[in-house]
């Protein structure tokens, strides 16, 4: 017999809006809970009814194998999100992430991660107005 329970929640709030219609911003927070809880119980033996319960006699020739346990595994996230760019040619986004996760060693519960991004839409320069090679060229970092 094996039972398990999947519990995902996730809270977003976002801003979006453009400034001077040159200065585009967005950015959002986020927060995350994800929890996995399993149990299980099982038994093998020879001579078992069909219908024998949870609690097993044993006896000279029913010999059984009792196996089950539980497990949880919890993880809980904060994110965040800065993206900007002036007139959809340059481009800056930043995130960040902490995270807390029982499948995290023990000396280690909590972890954070980030990122930066940049980029140039060079093919919306001005000196590329008479370019008939590229549809868009980016460059990013």
């Amino acid at each position: 017999m094996l039972t398990g329970l999947l519990l995902h929640q996730t809270l977003r709030l976002s801003y979006k809006n453009t400034f001077d219609d040159v200065h585009n911003f967005s950015a959002y927070i986020l927060g995350e809970y994800v929890g996995r809880f399993r149990e299980s119980l099982g038994y093998t033996g020879y001579n078992v009814a069909a219908n024998t319960p949870a609690s097993i006699i044993t006896s000279a020739t029913l010999i059984p194998a009792l196996s089950g346990g539980s497990v949880r595994f919890t993880t809980l996230a904060a994110l965040g999100s800065l993206s900007y760019n002036y007139d959809n040619r340059y481009f800056f986004d930043a995130n960040v992430r902490r995270e807390a996760s029982s499948q995290f060693s023990k000396s280690e519960k909590a972890g954070t991660f980030g990122g930066v991004s940049a980029a140039w839409a060079i093919n919306k320069e001005n000196f590329m107005s008479e370019n008939n090679i590229f549809n868009e060229l980016k460059l990013k970092r």
